[in-house]
C-alpha cells in the first residue's frame, strides 16, 4: 500500500512564532512525518514553504495519483473540497459550503477526525460524512495517536 497513500501535513504559519511555539511545531512534525512514512509518501513545511499551499497539494496530487490521501489541519481543509478522492483528515475547517453536493462516494471514502479544540468542525462534518470520530479529550490530535485507526481503514479498504 505504500505508493497509494500521500500524506500532506500542515504548514506552518504562527504569526508572531516563539521559539516555543516553533519547536513545539518541529517536534509534531517530526512525529506525523514519520508516521507518514509508514503509509507512503510524506509532503509538509518543506514543499509549502514560500508556495501556495493549495497549488501544491493540487499539483502533488495530480503528479502522484494516489489511491488516499491523509491531511492534517490546514492541508485537510484544502483537501476535503476534492471529490471523488479517498481521505482521511484530521482538523479540518469545515464550513457549509463544504457539505454541499457531496457524493456518496464520498460520504463512504472520507474519514474525518477531530479534537476538542474543533468541535464546530466536528459537529457540521458529522451530518454530511459517516466516517466521523471527535476526540473530545484530546486537546491536540495528531496523525501518530491515531496510527492504528488510520492503518485500519487503509487496510479494510484495499
Amino acid at each position: 500500500m505504500k505508493n497509494e497513500v500521500i500524506t500532506f501535513l500542515e504548514r506552518f504559519d504562527i504569526e508572531h512564532a516563539t521559539p516555543d511555539s516553533q519547536m513545539a511545531f518541529m517536534l509534531n512534525e517530526m512525529d506525523d512525518d514519520e508516521t507518514g512514512e509508514k503509509f507512503g509518501k510524506v509532503y509538509g513545511q518543506n514543499e509549502f514553504f514560500e508556495h501556495d499551499q493549495r497549488t501544491v497539494i493540487n499539483d502533488l496530487i495530480k503528479a502522484d495519483r494516489p489511491k488516499w490521501i491523509i491531511a492534517l489541519y490546514d492541508s485537510a481543509t484544502i483537501v476535503m473540497k476534492r471529490r471523488f478522492q479517498r481521505k482521511i483528515l484530521i482538523n479540518p475547517t469545515v464550513t457549509y459550503n463544504d457539505l454541499n453536493n457531496v457524493s456518496e462516494f464520498d460520504r463512504e471514502y472520507t474519514y474525518g477526525f477531530f479534537d476538542a479544540r474543533h468541535e464546530k468542525d466536528y459537529e457540521l462534518f458529522q451530518k454530511v460524512y459517516p466516517n466521523t470520530a471527535w476526540y473530545g479529550g484530546t486537546p491536540i490530535l495528531r496523525l501518530c495517536d491515531i496510527e492504528a485507526v488510520v492503518a485500519g481503514i487503509l487496510e479494510d479498504c484495499r
